[in-house]
């Protein structure tokens, strides 16, 4: 009898100490989700880049620029002769983690940067509230 209790408790006692080494968010141990943000982006872009990176890192994601990482973002800007369209999706693990999209419209030649930032301030506004806090643990 004491043999199978003594057994039970070495059971118990590994299995609590597995539940120990858990990484809790903002707790030892815990590794934000890392999201590698492109490289290859045109200069329309990569201007709206350091925004995007921002919102990443409130919701709790940390943005790196090289190497490998738990997630990837894409970003995608086209403008049309009148229409702009903005696409932000986070990729996890080939799933799509969080989407923005947006098309704002405008003369061809008159304020473009203006409707260039309407569309890209849209999906952000998407993107940014299906972000949530970021992956509670890293795998």
């Amino acid at each position: 009898m004491k043999t199978i209790s003594f057994l039970y408790a070495v059971i118990l006692v590994g299995l609590l100490a597995g539940c120990a080494n858990d990484p809790v968010p903002g707790g030892p141990g815990y590794r934000p989700p890392t999201v590698l943000m492109p490289v290859q982006a045109n200069a329309r872009e990569g201007q709206f880049l350091p925004r995007v990176d921002d919102s990443l890192r409130r919701a709790g994601y940390e943005p790196v620029y090289r190497g490998s990482a738990d997630m990837r973002l894409e970003i995608e800007i086209l403008e049309g002769p009148v229409n702009v369209d903005t696409t932000l999706r986070l990729l996890d693990r080939g799933r799509v983690a969080a989407q923005g999209q947006a098309r704002a419209s405008g003369p061809p030649l008159v304020n473009r940067n203006r409707v260039v930032e309407d569309s890209f301030f849209q999906a952000l506004a998407q993107f940014d509230s299906q972000l949530g806090r970021g992956r509670p643990y890293p795998w």
